[in-house]
């Protein structure tokens, strides 16, 4: 930790017998540099006050505190997901990441969303389905896994419903050739409507249900209950493979 102060008319930037009380830790800051262990013991914030050298509080402030993070040594990503969604990498990374570290899926590079100790949250931006390859280099060590990219397809037929009017809702997955282990997927239906099997559902997807070309296809009625606006939300996962 390293105090840095504003120089003044009267310390010229000097802390001078000055020092920090954080817990029950008194610390001499003269030399701007100083150590501290912070407390445990579930605490969650903690005072850190600035002392004058008469040891009087000249100011203060409360800072959270967050339980430590193990990063682990080397890259987990996931063996699977779904092309424009978020996908978490568990890697060796501080929350900063070094300008030559890269995320890449089918060798395209992936955004980086955010950056947390131990934590990337990235967009998988690559739309071709099927198995490929996924790709880190954080800590100046490459590692490359197989991935199974998936993609979903969702349309209705009519998406202006009048009350009592129906249409057909279709769900393609593309992808899903050679699973190792099962699918899920999970269809929820908001807005003014009735879906057939009811407005939220989950499903196993085996891989004898899905075709040669590596799809499954399936779909709903939706019902209008009065004029309006509905939604449908799709979200497809794969249990984590050996490849």
């Amino acid at each position: 930790m390293k105090l840095i102060p504003e120089p003044s008319s009267s310390d010229n930037g000097q802390m001078k017998g000055y020092s920090l009380l954080i817990g029950r830790q008194k610390l001499n800051v003269d030399s701007n540099r100083f150590n501290l262990t912070l407390p445990d013991g579930g605490a969650e914030k903690i005072r850190i006050m600035l002392l004058d050298p008469k040891g009087k509080e000249v100011g203060g402030v409360e800072v959270p505190l967050w339980p430590a993070t193990i990063s682990p040594p080397v890259p987990d990503t996931p063996t699977s997901g779904t092309s424009g969604h978020p996908l978490v990498i568990h890697c060796p990374c501080t929350g900063m990441l070094s300008p030559d570290a890269y995320f890449k899926i089918g060798g395209r590079p992936m955004q980086i969303l955010t950056l947390t100790a131990g934590t990337a949250v990235v967009v998988n931006n690559y739309n071709e389905p099927g198995i490929t390859e996924i790709e880190t280099n954080v800590g100046k060590e490459i590692q490359k896994s197989k991935f199974r990219n998936l993609t979903l397809q969702l349309s209705a037929d009519k998406t202006d419903l009048l009350k009592g009017e129906t249409t057909q809702l279709h769900i393609v997955v593309a992808g899903l050739e050679h699973l190792t282990t099962p699918a899920r997927m999970a269809i929820d239906a908001s807005g003014v409507i009735n879906m057939s099997g009811g407005n939220s559902q989950k499903l196993v997807i085996e891989q004898s249900a899905v075709k040669t070309d590596g799809t499954y296809t399936t779909g709903n009625t939706l019902t209008a209950l009065s004029a309006g606006t509905f939604g449908v939300t799709v979200v497809v996962s794969v249990d984590k493979e050996k490849f």
